[in-house]
């Protein structure tokens, strides 16, 4: 129960990650002597997509069939990233 509370206060981190990241125009940003440099909220989501693949994976649950959306994102989550894959693929602003 534990492992899926973190999982879970995880996912809720990176989903107020990709809110931050879905109000910027730009994700690359000046680094600490001018040169652009990733956003650093990028990397923050990165750690987190990859804590909560960790995290479900001590659960060892049953992966579902190809096509069938998991049952833990709601329609928020997927808002957010047809969002984030739309200005990705140049189709956003």
């Amino acid at each position: 129960v534990e492992t899926l509370r973190q999982a879970c206060a995880t996912a809720d981190d990176l989903a107020r990650i990709e809110q931050v990241l879905g109000s910027v125009d730009n994700l690359v940003v000046k680094g600490s002597q001018g040169q652009p440099v990733s956003h650093p909220m990028l990397s923050e989501a990165r750690a987190c997509r990859q804590q909560i693949a960790t995290l479900l994976a001590r659960l060892a649950l049953d992966v579902p069939a190809e096509g069938v959306a998991p049952a833990v994102r709601g329609p928020r989550s997927v808002q957010a990233r047809r969002a984030a894959n739309a200005r990705w693929q140049g189709r956003g602003h």
